[in-house]
């Protein structure tokens, strides 16, 4: 039982980080897209 819980908290946390990650990313490619239409 405990090992099951602790699984789910590490799992969370990572989702967490990750979810984040991908986050910046996507705002990185946004920003990256509005300097190619000043550009042009």
């Amino acid at each position: 039982m405990m090992i099951s819980l602790f699984i789910l908290i590490i799992y969370s946390i990572f989702y967490t980080i990750l979810s984040r990650k991908n986050e910046e990313i996507e705002m990185k490619e946004e920003n990256a897209t509005k300097d190619v239409l000043i550009i042009f």
